[in-house]
């Protein structure tokens, strides 16, 4: 591999918002204490801040940590180690995302189980089994167009503490000047039409393809063209498609629109397999042909899942349009330094020295020859 730059995407959407659905009325007898209405649309309410929670998936208690209530945190699942206080304890880590065993959380005496809407989250049966033992869970992503509103409502949750509050404040001042420049860097630009798959793993695992409802689509919007979706008849009654005879057939009538495409996967370190696995020939029956443009001007990219997710989006986007566009976006020229700087003001450590983060393909990057880009702490 060489040492080139190269792009790399991040895709989430964060609208800037403060109003969260959050009410928080204080102490008074009459009061209706905190209520959300959480990511399922569930309404939640509470007679007091929460001060001892469980949390499933990674989002969540990096939120927290930004907002400086991560100690609440006492049993947790999710893959990466963040640095939190209950990871000193060998048995708070649970066993899985979908079942985690009940009587851990009641042993542990967690008010609450904060998890994902929908994925990698809590199975039906399991929230019964927790609301049983007056444990309630709450469902909020942290992730995509509602991370913002899911950021007001975890503050509100936990009594919006004074940390959480300036944490808040910053964060969105940080996001929307990297989002705004990142526009108007690119206001009189020509916008590049792009096709994205989230795929996990290597080895022929289909993966789906992020349509025109997807939080990609929201933040790409000023900053690259038409999702490729778009063009075809693909079905949007959800935010992804299948990857599939079928879609594959719909996106091959429209090649000639492919200028970008990510593969976003946990599973960087063999994005060889996984560029073989979605790119080739016209008759290789592979999602992505070497006609498309994006094959022609090396516009490939595997880029590794943590920063596409959750509270780096905004970097996500800065670089993708950097080096998709080849151009200098004015007081964001270092990567590194931003990254850097990002992990260190809001106590987030997902991104390690020397981590691989994107990986570069097309006609002038083969497999065995592609460009790279590690992050490096200044």
């Amino acid at each position: 591999m060489n040492a080139k730059l190269i792009a790399i995407c991040a895709i989430v959407t964060i609208v800037v918002a403060t109003a969260a659905v959050v009410t928080f009325s204080g102490d008074s007898d009459d009061s209706e204490g905190i209520a959300i209405t959480d990511g399922s649309g569930k309404k939640v309410t509470l007679s007091e801040p929460l001060s001892n929670v469980c949390v499933i998936n990674g989002n969540i208690p990096k939120a927290m940590i930004m907002l400086g209530i991560d100690d609440a945190i006492s049993c947790y699942h999710y893959s990466k180690t963040l640095g939190i206080k209950a990871e000193q304890d060998k048995n708070a880590r649970l066993g899985t995302y979908y079942t985690p065993s009940v009587e851990a959380l009641i042993s542990y005496g967690v008010q609450a189980v904060l998890c994902p809407v929908a994925s990698m989250t809590l199975y039906a049966s399991t929230e019964k089994a927790c609301e049983n033992n007056g444990i309630a869970v709450i469902r909020l992503d942290c992730n995509g167009d509602s991370l913002f509103d899911d950021l007001n409502k975890i503050s509100a949750l936990f009594g919006e503490p004074d940390s959480a509050k300036t944490a808040l404040r910053t964060y969105s001042d940080d996001y929307s000047a990297v989002v705004a420049a990142v526009r108007s860097a690119l206001a009189d630009r020509d916008r590049l039409d792009y096709l994205c798959t989230v795929q996990m793993t290597a080895g022929g695992v289909a993966g789906s393809m992020y349509n025109v409802n997807s939080a990609i689509s929201a933040l790409y919007e000023g900053a690259f063209g038409r999702n490729v979706t778009s063009y075809t008849n693909l079905s949007t009654a959800s935010v992804l498609n299948v990857v599939n005879d079928g879609s594959i057939e719909a996106v091959s009538k429209v090649m000639d629109k492919v200028q970008v495409f990510i593969m976003r996967s946990s599973d960087i370190d063999n994005g060889d397999a996984l560029y073989a696995d979605y790119v080739g020939s016209a008759s290789s029956g592979c999602l992505v042909t070497t006609t498309s443009p994006a094959y022609q001007e090396n516009r490939i990219f595997v880029i590794n899942s943590d920063i596409m997710s959750g509270l780096y989006g905004h970097i996500g986007l800065l670089v993708a349009a950097t080096m998709a566009y080849g151009i200098t976006i004015g007081g964001y020229g270092d990567v590194n330094g931003l990254v850097h700087g990002f992990q260190e003001k809001y106590g987030q450590a997902l991104i390690e020295d020397g981590e691989l983060l994107a990986l570069q393909y097309g006609a002038g990057y083969p497999a065995d020859a592609n460009g790279e880009l590690r992050y490096s702490s200044p």
